[in-house]
């Protein structure tokens, strides 16, 4: 009887010892989400896509330029990662309440009272400093105006693949003057 119990102590070592070394917590997901660019969308997805990012803009507050509704697209698609459009809607509208979304202002504004504005929204600290860092950069490289090629958008701090392209897609100059005619 003492041999079985010397077994049994074993293994109920051997077990713990083993599930202490596997994962604990919900498993992840290995698995990419394959992004498609908007040049793939159908027509129709695109207007959607266009409409959705242009209505971030608070187009009656103040005296804005068309490359400040430009810079206040890529500032709501930078602020959008990994927040729910409700929450990005939010923060853009306490922003626009606080101070003017343009570039020149971005670009020397008080870096922590940007943060501020922004605090509903996951790491907006980081952001804040990264969209500083980015209006200083579109000042400095850009004469102030924001690139409209994925190539040129890659080069500006926190723009990667997906927000280039998106960016390059819905920001363009001409689709802010003339708006999107879906073709077919």
């Amino acid at each position: 009887k003492r041999r079985k119990l010397d077994i049994s102590a074993s293994l109920m070592a051997s077990i713990a010892k083993s599930s202490s070394q596997r994962p604990t917590g919900p498993k992840k997901n290995t698995k990419k989400t394959e992004y498609i660019k908007m040049k793939d969308h159908t027509p129709s997805e695109q207007a959607e896509v266009v409409q959705k990012w242009h209505s971030l803009l608070q187009k009656e507050d103040r005296p804005y330029t068309l490359e400040d509704f430009r810079f206040q697209i890529l500032v709501a698609a930078r602020i959008h990662a990994r927040c729910q459009e409700s929450t990005v809607r939010h923060a853009m509208r306490t922003l626009h309440q606080t101070m003017p979304i343009t570039v020149s202002h971005m670009a020397t504004c008080d870096t922590e009272e940007f943060a501020n504005a922004i605090k509903n929204l996951q790491f907006y600290s980081t952001k804040a400093k990264q969209i500083q860092t980015a209006a200083q950069q579109i000042q400095t490289l850009h004469q102030s105006q924001v690139p409209e090629t994925e190539e040129e958008l890659l080069k500006i701090m926190g723009i990667g693949p997906v927000l280039a392209d998106l960016l390059a897609f819905v920001n363009t100059r001409e689709i802010h003057t003339n708006g999107f005619h879906a073709t077919d």
